[in-house]
């Protein structure tokens, strides 16, 4: 390496494991403390991932969504088919969904149903949870 002027220095904080693993590496390196890091901030690339402004509201919907099925999934289970039914209904009429959705939610739930070993007749004695 070609000598050059360093007249910059770089404090950081580290958490002991952070420490550890910093001390490994750079030992195993055999490199000094500053040319461990100059080679590399030259060798690696950082990616930095960033969520589109547009792309919010639809994250934030998917959150809705992933909500309503917990919530679903929670009556489910604790055998209160008929809310689950009645949330279904109430999600599709609200957000002017096809039958085919809530088809969809309802096979999330029987699928739930199934994984915590309910059996699917439920509080009606019908195979599935939808009216």
């Amino acid at each position: 390496m070609t000598k050059r002027k360093r007249s910059h220095c770089i404090c950081l904080r580290l958490t002991d494991d952070e420490y550890l693993l910093w001390e490994r590496k750079r030992k195993e390196s055999g490199l000094s403390q500053t040319d461990f890091i100059v080679r590399a901030i030259k060798d690696s690339t950082i990616k930095i991932y960033r969520i589109d402004d547009a792309l919010r509201p639809m994250i934030k919907e998917l959150r809705y969504i992933g909500s309503n099925i917990n919530q679903l999934a929670y009556f489910s289970n604790i055998g209160q088919e008929y809310r689950v039914r009645n949330e279904i209904e109430s999600i599709r009429k609200r957000h002017n969904l096809s039958a085919e959705c809530a088809v969809f939610y309802g096979g999330i739930i029987m699928a739930t149903m199934q994984m915590s070993g309910r059996t699917q007749s439920g509080a009606y004695g019908k195979g599935n949870i939808l009216p």
